[in-house]
């Protein structure tokens, strides 16, 4: 798993990147709610639903945004 960025209304959504333990060639992008960090292991309940990516602007301004706290 790789984060991508922060997202919602305060940015309590994180966005994700995910490969598949069985299918190493497989990513899709989920949002996540709750603390998570690279490398951890999620379990999906269903994995063909794929998150919109967050924009370039959006994401740069929630991550200044959350430098500042």
């Amino acid at each position: 798993m790789k984060v991508i960025g922060r997202t919602g209304s305060r940015g309590q959504v994180t966005q994700v990147r995910v490969k598949f333990l069985d299918d190493q060639n497989r990513q899709i992008m989920r949002n996540v709610k709750g603390p998570v960090r690279e490398g951890d292991i999620l379990t999906l309940m269903e994995s063909e639903r794929e998150a919109r990516r967050l924009r370039r602007k959006t994401q740069r301004l929630l991550a200044v945004s959350t430098r500042c706290r």
